[in-house]
């Protein structure tokens, strides 16, 4: 028998203190939490502090498996137990008490309609939050994992998270698969997710100073990999999304590396080993 409440699921990967603070920001609001642990050695006074919490479902996994197999484990728990909605956090993500009472109001208002497969905040500055909007959702081709709330019965009908990539792209490809099977990916405009977007670096270059992001080596390696085979699966399907996904892997990725950042040799050698991987099929773990 399905369930009226959300479960939810967080991935852990060598979390900090912090990581306890953004899970009380949502917890209050699930039913049961289930915490996925990729983390090869588990710190032993954050376990301690994870186990003060109630409602936690702690999954240990004893090594990095991605963040693919990490949310379908947690999502997979929540089928089991009878859940129609899991909501999916990134540990380093979190809401305002506001904010999330605000995305379960709108989520108790939507969830009846049986097309959506995915229903998302945004996660920049939310100028809409407080008025009265004539349409406060955005259908979308895709949304990034952290603070979504899955429908479990598409989540089935889909197949899940494709756990060959590991990690990049992941999410990417569950909504397109969501989209070209018919059902709807919704961001609800007035529901702002506070979420820290990877590493950046100050540049100056041509007497200006900007700030662009960065990845280490065996990062480039997955997001080569990864897009590659994103382009390849989606090119007949979505290519207006493939063509802007490629300008941004060229103008963004690739052209960071050779102008502004630091590691260029290593970080070069990864994104020719992530090219020749996806041309011999290799996926998984770097």
């Amino acid at each position: 028998m399905a369930k009226d409440g959300i479960a939810g699921v967080v991935v852990l990967y060598h979390p900090d203190d912090t990581v306890i603070e953004n899970i009380k920001t949502y917890l209050w609001g699930l039913d049961v939490l289930f915490a996925v642990d990729n983390t090869e050695v588990q710190s032993p006074g954050f376990l301690k502090e994870l186990e003060k919490l109630k409602k936690i479902v702690y999954i240990e996994n004893k090594d990095n498996l991605g963040i693919a197999k990490a949310l379908n484990q947690g999502v997979e728990r929540s089928i089991k137990e009878g859940y129609s909605w899991v909501l999916t956090m990134d540990q380093d993500s979190s809401f305002t008490h506001e904010m999330f009472t605000r995305y379960l109001d709108e989520f108790h208002k939507l969830k009846g309609s049986g097309n959506i497969a995915i229903l998302s905040p945004v996660q920049e500055k939310v100028e809409e939050a407080g008025r009265e909007l004539v349409n406060p959702y955005e259908e979308c081709l895709v949304v990034m994992t952290s603070g979504n709330l899955l429908n479990t019965s598409i989540f089935k009908s889909i197949g899940g998270f494709e756990e060959k990539l590991f990690i990049d792209e992941v999410d990417h490809d569950y909504c397109l698969k969501a989209n070209l099977a018919g059902y709807k990916v919704i961001k609800l405009k007035t529901v702002l997710l506070n979420h820290k977007l990877g590493e950046t670096q100050s540049v100056q270059k041509g007497g200006r100073s900007f700030t662009i992001s960065t990845h280490s080596p065996r990062r480039m390696y997955y997001i080569t990999r990864n897009n590659l085979y994103m382009w390849k699966k989606y090119k007949k399907a979505c290519p207006g999304f493939i063509k802007e996904r490629k300008n941004y892997f060229i103008h963004y990725n690739l052209k960071n590396i050779l102008y502004y950042e630091d590691k260029k040799i290593p970080k070069l050698a990864c994104v020719v080993k992530g090219f020749f991987d996806f041309m011999r099929g290799k996926y998984g773990r770097y």
